[in-house]
């Protein structure tokens, strides 16, 4: 509504099912993939509340050594 789109609209602009849109409008979506989620908020102009939504997620202490260096890769080579 805040976008003035209809949800037959939305389903056009997205390529999702009228089923979809209505059902995740009222809670009812059950299995909503991350796709079609950011298809949805692409088509009513809020991918950028993505920020909102997401925690900031800190460096993996696995990557980072004592010397605060990044970790590397390490590649062993096969001794025939």
């Amino acid at each position: 509504m805040r976008c003035n789109l209809t949800q037959k609209e939305v389903a056009e602009q997205s390529g999702i099912g009228l089923t979809t849109i209505h059902k995740f409008e009222n809670g009812t979506a059950n299995s909503l993939s991350l796709s079609t989620f950011i298809l949805l908020l692409r088509v009513v102009g809020q991918v950028n509340a993505l920020d909102d939504v997401l925690p900031e997620l800190p460096e993996s202490p696995y990557l980072v050594r004592r010397e605060e260096k990044k970790a590397q890769r390490i590649r062993h080579t096969n001794k025939k």
